[in-house]
């Protein structure tokens, strides 16, 4: 039978040669090698952490147990499921030279051990309650009674496993390392864009508004797990629930975006025009967030009063207010006349003024005004006029 070692036990009997990272967030990798005559069984603790000599180097918890053996006068590799707890610090780095990582003991926070403990739970319920229905569209059927559990499931589903038991055994790292950084980093949404890459891709409006969407739905995700861990007054990470929340946060994400290409278009290389030209166009993209923002407390106010006028009832007269102004490359919804004036509304307010300077939402409601003519409509849409002629002014 195999002797059976700890990690820690592996490493002061030697047999650990060397550790490296994956240069992410996610995983690490230990050489293993076994000179003895008998063969070995390594086992990974849950909770174990693994160190680095380099302070400004992540430490990494390994989240779940794992169990490998090896034979007598061999050597091998050991893949380990652990995830970072220090976000804003530089993941371990993969190259093979370098000797900065070790074993250091169980992690002493609280947090993180119970929140280990809420995982292995989770993951043993769900393991017993789902089955694969389509292992490639991920989908599934279950006898899971509690609506948190069914929300992980779903999660877990839906990220990129391989064969049933690893569909239905598994909370998936991505859906469990925001909920470590919970207990052990104070980040804010934006922040955690930052940290996991995704204030890098959105190059558009609508690569925005996905991204914040699919940011919030981790931070629900979290919510879930550290609310079936006791822990939910943890959390600090919340996702955006309003849309001025979604706005802000886009904004957020652009100006990390703006940063991190300012430092790349003043580092001499080969990307160095790339970020240049990326960074023109983030920072136009800033200009229309701030304008779209700035139009914001008003937008609400003026839909319903359009709203008022039976011009806006179909769509040849809403486009009747656009007159004057360049609308063929305004995104339109014929059939629906509240989300038809929303898009007009906040497309104008991205664009701020036409090439004479003049405000664009001023112009649409100047071309309604005489079709509010005598009304109270018409007074309301003066003074909202009178609110969005300064807009973009600073620029």
């Amino acid at each position: 039978m195999p002797r059976q070692l700890t990690l820690m036990e592996a490493q002061a009997a030697g047999h650990i040669t060397h550790i490296r990272g994956n240069d992410s967030n996610v995983g690490m990798t230990i050489e293993v090698q076994n000179d003895s005559d008998e063969a070995i069984t390594i086992t990974s603790e849950p909770g174990t952490v693994i160190g680095s000599r380099d302070p400004d180097t992540q430490k990494m918890v390994i989240i779940r147990e794992g169990s490998w053996t090896v034979p007598p006068r061999s050597r091998g590799s050991i893949a380990l499921d652990a995830l970072c707890m220090e976000a804003h610090k530089a993941p371990p780095s993969s190259k093979a030279g370098e000797v900065n990582h070790s074993i250091g003991g169980t992690t002493d926070n609280a947090d993180v051990k119970k929140l280990i403990n809420t995982v292995r739970e989770v993951e043993a319920e769900i393991s017993d309650n789902i089955t694969a229905t389509d292992t490639e569209a991920r989908t599934f059927s279950h006898t899971l009674e509690s609506p948190n559990l069914i929300t992980l499931a779903a999660a877990a589903s839906h990220t990129n496993v391989e064969g049933q038991n690893a569909f239905h055994s598994q909370i998936y790292d991505a859906v469990v390392q925001m909920p470590v950084w919970e207990v052990t980093d104070e980040l804010g949404i934006t922040e955690y864009a930052q940290v996991v890459g995704m204030d890098k891709k959105s190059e558009t409006h609508e690569e925005l508004r996905a991204t914040v969407e699919t940011l919030s739905a981790v931070a629900k995700v979290a919510g879930i797990l550290l609310s079936e861990a006791d822990l939910s007054d943890k959390q600090t990470i919340l996702p955006a629930e309003d849309e001025l929340e979604i706005l802000v946060v886009e904004r957020g994400l652009l100006s990390s975006a703006i940063d991190r290409l300012l430092r790349d278009a003043a580092t001499p290389g080969p990307d160095r025009e790339s970020a240049r030209i990326k960074l023109k166009e983030r920072k136009a993209l800033l200009k229309e967030k701030d304008r779209e923002i700035e139009v914001y407390p008003n937008k609400e106010t003026l839909i319903g009063e359009l709203l008022r006028l039976s011009i806006t009832d179909d769509l040849a007269g809403r486009t009747t207010l656009l007159g004057g102004i360049r609308a063929d490359s305004l995104q339109r919804d014929g059939g629906i006349q509240r989300h038809d004036l929303d898009l007009i509304i906040t497309q104008l307010a991205r664009l701020g003024r036409d090439e004479h300077g003049n405000v664009l939402l001023v112009r649409l409601i100047d071309n309604a005004l005489p079709y509010a003519k005598g009304s109270e409509v018409h007074t309301n849409l003066t003074n909202l006029r009178d609110e969005f002629t300064t807009l973009g002014e600073e620029e």
